[in-house]
């Protein structure tokens, strides 16, 4: 890639663009609603980036032995959920016991989830490209 913003690509065909800190939910979501306004009124193409970084692999096995150590570290501080739960904790919105109420409440209905998928039975062949559009 030529550049190091996808949204450099739309610029071309007049199509306004804005990149973004996309670990920054907050600047996310105020751009989001920016560009969508903005559609709204023009009923013209946005082309909205927020620019990030992969932490994990491609796959669960992936362990990234290809990417910079110092990178991925650097980009692993600014870390979007751990950004959030900062800014919420140091505003007062959020105390640290509702946090730690939150998060053992996803890990029960990831585990829960997890449980279902595994004692679910698989998809016969006829279903295999049900709800699969290309």
């Amino acid at each position: 890639m030529l550049t190091d913003h996808v949204s450099e690509w739309a610029k071309p065909y007049g199509i306004p663009t804005r990149t973004v800190d996309g670990n920054d939910l907050v600047a996310v979501s105020k751009a989001a609603r920016e560009a969508v306004d903005q559609v709204r009124k023009t009923r013209k193409p946005f082309f909205l980036e927020t620019y990030t970084y992969r932490l994990r692999g491609h796959m669960e096995p992936d362990d990234q032995a290809y990417v910079d150590a110092n990178e991925l570290a650097s980009w692993k501080e600014r870390d979007p959920i751990a950004l959030l739960e900062q800014r919420l904790l140091m505003s007062g919105e959020l105390t640290t016991d509702e946090l730690a109420t939150m998060k053992e409440t996803v890990r029960l209905k990831v585990e829960e989830a997890a449980e279902f998928a595994a004692q679910s039975p698989y998809p016969s062949f006829d279903e295999l490209t049900t709800d699969v559009y290309a």
